[in-house]
């Protein structure tokens, strides 16, 4: 595996139609509504906005679409797993309903598909939860009854397209797939024009929590907006908390072409089972043929576990069942569980009421994320929306979260502290690294963050998370540095690749 691309099949297939948008530097207008992110999400809310005669911008990191949204399985349904049953149980009928009717929402998202002519191979498919074993086979019927109960056209079921026999199923119809990278370009074109724009490699840094905003940029631009849009998969404002009661997880994805006599599957697909939990669908190659993406084996992020061994595995599991030709690319992505199974949208913080935040989506936020955007823009123009009395963003809900927060709590207090002192007594030494491997070393009885490069050059970072001070875990499988604490990433030479932390690790000289 180790010599397979690395890299989002979505991102490859549209290599030729990815224009690039520049970092826009002042003067800048004041803006009514900025919006942090280039990802589904942000770019929803931003073209929801346009649409309704708002002035607007979108501050993107790094490319649009090439965070979380570029790098999931670009599945859109209303169908999580084994969810609706734990949703009635918790919240009742009503609010479940509600939770099924937002993400509805979102895979009508093929309406701008349409409106903008959108070319991200856009698919109406089926959506099933699928069990292998026996015992899950009443929790998948108790699965369906409930999705029904909730408003979705949902079936119990015991036949597939899949290349195996299922034990049981849960099987939810119209649902949708695409590419989600393509779908991102193009919302951004729609949006970059009369006024609105989108300004990629516009990293931010902080954003005042009054209103005129001050986002800071940094470069050290500013901008300043009426109303702010976080919309970076985890607030970088720490000041809400999010991050603290969310557990962060990452998963890998595979691309394959199958031999010719084999049948792709048609429908989009989700083991019961975790430990590992499996996705399955097919694509398009955009030239007439289909491909497969297999996807699973996730983990806490910056877990000191062996991440080239999850793609071995997730292949290992795929050449079992299909009749694999070759391997396309593969990829990881990251998510964020939240301790209610409810992901947080709408106003950031108590007592801030023109900033918001979509967070928590729980590996399913493409529908969710989309969706999002009806409620800020309800929040914006000051109308009611009903999905807040669920999803909103700024409750503490103990009754229901207690038990995962404290777990998430107790898991940070001891990455915070016990990573520190295994690092500490690392017996690694700086010099033994081989060529393209990474460790928390010792460099002259200093604990660093070391990685050597194919041609034998060090990088050297203090091992220190810029969000809260958590040691980093170094990730083989996609050369970086990850923090379990809080699942921010950086890169190799210590540029920050994923929320919540803004500054990158601190370089540390090597000298010979």
């Amino acid at each position: 595996m180790n010599t397979i691309r690395r890299g989002s099949y979505w991102i490859q297939q549209a290599a030729n139609n990815s224009p690039t948008y520049p970092n826009i530097v002042g003067p800048h207008p004041k803006y009514d509504v900025a919006v942090i992110g280039g990802g589904i999400t942000g770019l929803s809310a931003a073209l929801k906005l346009k649409e309704e005669g708002k002035k607007v911008i979108v501050l993107e990191a790094n490319r649009v679409g090439h965070g979380v949204t570029g790098y999931s399985t670009a599945k859109l349904s209303s169908l999580h797993n084994l969810t609706y049953k734990t949703l009635m149980k918790q919240f009742g009928q009503q609010k479940t309903r509600l939770y099924a009717e937002l993400n509805e929402a979102g895979i009508k998202l093929e309406t701008w598909v349409n409106k903008y002519g959108i070319e991200c191979h856009f698919e109406r498919r089926p959506n099933y939860t699928y069990t292998l074993q026996s015992s899950y086979i009443d929790l998948i019927r108790e699965e369906a009854d409930a999705a029904k109960e909730a408003g979705l056209d949902a079936s119990f079921s015991i036949i597939t397209d899949l290349p195996f026999q299922v034990k049981a199923a849960v099987r939810v119809e119209n649902q949708a797939q695409f590419n989600s990278y393509l779908y991102c370009v193009g919302l951004a074109r729609a949006i970059h024009s009369d006024g609105c724009f989108v300004s990629e490699m516009s990293r931010v840094v902080d954003v005042s929590f009054t209103s005129p905003h001050v986002i800071t940029k940094e470069d050290g631009e500013n901008i300043t907006a009426d109303h702010v849009v976080m919309a970076t998969h985890i607030p970088i404002t720490d000041r809400s908390g999010h991050f603290a009661v969310m557990e962060p997880k990452r998963s890998y994805c595979i691309a394959y072409t199958l031999h010719d006599s084999t049948k792709y599957p048609e429908g989009m697909y989700i083991s019961a089972e975790d430990n590992p939990t499996f996705s399955i669908r097919s694509a398009s190659d955009g030239a007439g043929g289909r491909i497969l993406i297999v996807g699973g084996m996730g983990h806490h992020v910056g877990e000191d576990c062996d991440t080239e061994k999850n793609y071995v595995d997730l292949d290992f599991f795929t050449r079992q069942y299909f009749s694999v030709k070759d391997i396309i690319c593969s990829w990881s992505a990251q998510d964020y569980m939240p301790p209610d199974e409810v992901p947080y949208i709408g106003q950031i913080h108590r007592g801030v009421t023109t900033m918001y935040t979509a967070t928590g989506f729980k590996k399913w936020g493409l529908a969710a994320g989309s969706a999002s955007a009806i409620v800020f823009s309800d929040m914006i123009h000051e109308r009611d929306n009903s999905w807040l009395s669920l999803f909103n963003a700024t409750r503490w809900d103990l009754r229901h979260s207690a038990p995962d927060m404290i777990k998430v709590a107790l898991e940070e207090a001891g990455h915070l502290i016990g990573d520190r002192v295994k690092h500490m007594i690392s017996t690694v030494d700086i010099e033994s690294l081989v060529p393209g491997r990474g460790a928390i070393c010792k460099m002259k009885g200093k604990t660093v963050a070391g990685y050597k490069d194919e041609n034998g050059q060090l990088h050297v970072l203090s091992p220190v998370c810029t969000h809260v001070g958590c040691h980093v875990n170094w990730n083989q499988a996609e050369k970086s540095w990850d923090c379990p604490c809080h699942g921010s990433r950086f890169g190799i030479d210590g540029e920050v690749l994923h929320a919540p932390a803004v500054k990158p690790l601190k370089k540390i000289e090597f000298e010979e």
